[in-house]
């Protein structure tokens, strides 16, 4: 694998954007959530398994408006039962998940298969 698509790769990780494919340690698994419209900065994004926020890594906060993401990432072990809340000043919306459809993606450069869902979460 050429260094140029390892760092591409780590790239599109940092910026929670195109985290699924074969990177220099392996696969990237979880769940890429969009919006049905970009909120508005300050914003947090939380992904809560089974009702229950994760002990780390389950939660995106965006404090400054032009460095916030359109999508956000949480790599990870998929779950089938999770909810998105979103929280901004306007208020605070969950959206539950009860039964999620994960993708599974095989990669040209023969890495392990990766699996993720695709989610779009209402704003407040």
């Amino acid at each position: 694998m050429s260094s140029s698509r390892i760092l591409c790769g780590i790239l599109a990780c940092l910026f929670l954007e195109g985290c699924t494919g074969c990177l220099a340690y392996g696969c990237v698994n979880g769940i890429r959530v969009t919006f049905t419209r970009p909120p508005v900065a300050p914003f947090k994004v939380e992904l809560l398994v089974n009702g229950a926020a994760l002990p780390s890594g389950g939660t995106v906060d965006c404090t400054i408006g032009g460095s916030c993401p359109t999508t956000v990432f949480f790599g990870g072990t998929p779950a089938e039962n999770v909810s998105v809340r979103v929280t901004t000043a306007s208020g605070v919306r969950t959206t539950e998940f009860p039964a999620v459809r994960y993708q599974s993606e095989r990669p040209e450069d023969g890495c392990e298969t990766c699996r993720y869902a695709d989610l779009v979460a209402q704003v407040p």
